[in-house]
Order: C-alpha cells, then sequence, then structure tokens
C-alpha cells in the first residue's frame, strides 16, 4: 500500500505512515477521541490556572 500523503510504500496493517507521520485511511476513530480528551484538558488546565 502507499500513502495517501507522501506516496512513499508503507505496510499494509500500518495505522501511520513511518515516513511522514499522517494517518492511514484504514485508521480508526478512537485516535480523533483521545486527541478530544487531550485538548479538553489543555484547555481546562489553563482556566484552573487563572482561577489559582
Amino acid at each position: 500500500m502507499f500513502c495517501g500523503n507522501c506516496g512513499r510504500e508503507i505496510d499494509n496493517k500500518a495505522v501511520i505512515c513511518p515516513h511522514c507521520g499522517v494517518a492511514t485511511k484504514g485508521s480508526s476513530a478512537p485516535a480523533t477521541q483521545g486527541n478530544t480528551i487531550a485538548i479538553v484538558g489543555f484547555v481546562f488546565s489553563f482556566f484552573i490556572a487563572l482561577v489559582g
């Protein structure tokens, strides 16, 4: 299989391209959920620091 971003050949089971780091089309949604939780945590930590 080839990476849709950089065009280099990657393993068929790869979740991300080892060359450019972009997720493949076969990657699943839980990675996005993890990113959302990280963003929400970052925002809350900013507001808690302002209150303190």
